[in-house]
């Protein structure tokens, strides 16, 4: 509802209160005084109510003569306007504080929703942070995995290898000691037949040193006392 119309119901109830009993010029004159009205003799009218900023409003009827309903109707909503207008001036002034209110609140609502946008933007740019700091250093630490892989793989190899030469090196060594073990063995085979021969020779120089003078003899059992030392 606009505000015209809420003043024209206002009057219209005010002035039906006023009218619902019988209306006199009197009774007039009191509301005219009691809502700050002037009440002056006039021209026409016996009597005429005045109020700046208002038009004059003519009191009509004469002593304790009841005026006509609908007209007393109309000369109170006339009076009970400028009551009206102070109503609806504080019901104007009361809606522009409500309004004012709201539309503070609202902006503190809106400077609050601004301040928490800020911190969630910036909290947010926190988190990517982070979130790239991490996945920067995950990939980092994937590329220092790959090179200990790498390494790993490497070292695995080199170990590889050495341990086939290794093998290779000990079957090289158990087939040279095989053929050492097997040249021992050929030597003292031959150690053991020259031995066996110098007993051989030496039984027959023994038996032949029976055959000799004594000075070839002698000279004779010295040769045999020194292969007997080498045996």
């Amino acid at each position: 509802m606009d505000n015209q119309n809420w003043k024209i119901q206002r009057i219209n109830e005010l002035a039906r209160q006023f009218c619902r009993s019988a209306v006199k010029r009197c009774d007039l004159e009191r509301l005219a005084k009691k809502q700050g009205w002037t009440v002056r003799r006039g021209g026409q009218e016996p009597r005429v109510a005045h109020r700046v900023g208002y038009a004059s409003v003519p009191i009509p009827g004469h002593g304790k003569q009841v005026i006509k309903p609908g007209l007393a109707l109309t000369v109170a909503g006339r009076l009970y306007e400028p009551f009206v207008d102070q109503e609806l001036r504080k019901l104007l002034l009361q809606n522009l504080i409500l309004e004012k209110q709201t539309l503070e609140d609202q902006f503190q609502r809106q400077q609050q929703e601004k301040e928490d946008m800020e911190i969630s933007n910036y909290l947010l740019q926190c988190e990517n942070a982070n979130l790239k700091a991490d996945v920067e250093a995950s990939f980092h630490l994937a590329e220092d995995s790959e090179t200990l892989c790498q390494k790993a793989n490497r070292m695995r190899d080199r170990m590889r290898r050495r341990v086939i030469n290794l093998l290779f090196r000990m079957r090289e060594l158990y087939w040279e000691r095989d053929e050492s073990i097997e040249s021992l063995r050929q030597i003292q085979l031959e150690l053991k037949k020259r031995e066996n021969n110098t007993e051989t020779v030496i039984q027959k120089l023994i038996i032949f040193s029976s055959l000799l003078d004594a000075k070839n003899q002698d000279y004779l059992m010295k040769i045999i006392r020194d292969l007997k030392e080498t045996i």
